[in-house]
């Protein structure tokens, strides 16, 4: 039992690293368009939350993802895990992966401690959920790409608020 969890470990480690440049396979940045990038996608009207609820997996562990994307920049997600076990090797997976992270000194909830990781321009938290059907949430942001997409939605609105 011990070596199937080291095993699923090693082979999850490989896609979820590259904090700085990618999450799960999708690079941060600007593209041209952002078709849906996993299983079940379900489309957003919102302007920056393109995609919805894409079934992915980490290694074998499932995920439920949002991703940001807006004005053709990929700027951040939301991975979502239903089962605490998943939760446990995910956060092991993560730490291998991305470091040991900075734990929260606050008292974890449903087991699980809050940790963050920043590499680059991109911090990386993962915790319990405040949702009731969901375990843990890992929230992925890329701060440069994430300001440029601001800048651009104040300039609209600028645009706009000049019109009147």
């Amino acid at each position: 039992m011990i070596s199937a969890f080291y095993l699923i470990l090693a082979l999850s480690t490989a896609e979820a690293s590259n904090l700085a440049t990618s999450f799960l396979g999708q690079t941060w940045g600007p593209r041209p368009s952002f078709p849906a990038p996993g299983l079940n996608c379900i489309a957003n009207p919102e302007p920056l939350t393109r995609w919805g609820g894409c079934k992915h997996k980490v290694g074998d562990l499932p995920l439920a993802v949002s991703w940001a994307y807006g004005h053709k920049i990929l700027f951040g997600a939301v991975g979502r895990a239903f089962e605490f076990s998943t939760c446990q090797t995910l956060e092991a997976t993560l730490k291998a992966a991305w470091g040991p992270g900075t734990e929260s000194q606050t008292s974890s909830v449903r087991g699980i401690a809050r940790t963050d990781w920043a590499e680059g321009e991109v911090v990386a938290s993962l915790g319990p959920s405040v949702i009731p059907t969901v375990e843990c949430e890992i929230v992925v942001v890329h701060l440069g790409h994430s300001q440029a997409v601001r800048a651009i939605e104040a300039e609209k609105a600028a645009s706009r608020a000049a019109g009147i």
